[in-house]
């Protein structure tokens, strides 16, 4: 979208990214997407990173800590334009389920 010049045509795409990809952070909660976090991302870190699983345990964080970073698709802390939008262009041409 970044690189799409005609507002009308960045216009129908993010339409349509919105209802393939963005579906849950559209709803009126989030209880979809903290469902699947609890679901696929903390066994996730729990496996690759057993230290940091009981670190988050242990400091009794609230599961939502990594909410922004799901609903940005990781983007809201990177300052490197470029290396955002290879991140985009992965997520928008893999599964839905990808960036999680």
């Amino acid at each position: 979208l970044i690189n799409l010049q005609e507002v009308e045509t960045s216009i129908l795409v993010l339409e349509k990214v919105i209802r393939i990809y963005f579906r849950e952070s559209t709803r009126p909660d989030f209880d979809q997407i903290i469902m699947k976090m609890n679901l696929v991302i903390f066994p996730m870190i729990e496996i690759f990173d057993p230290e940091l699983h009981n670190f988050l345990l242990a400091s009794d964080i609230d599961h939502t800590v990594v909410l922004p970073w799901i609903l940005s698709w990781f983007s809201h802390d990177m300052n490197n334009i470029d290396a955002t939008s290879r991140l985009f262009d992965a997520f928008l041409s893999s599964h839905p389920a990808f960036p999680m």
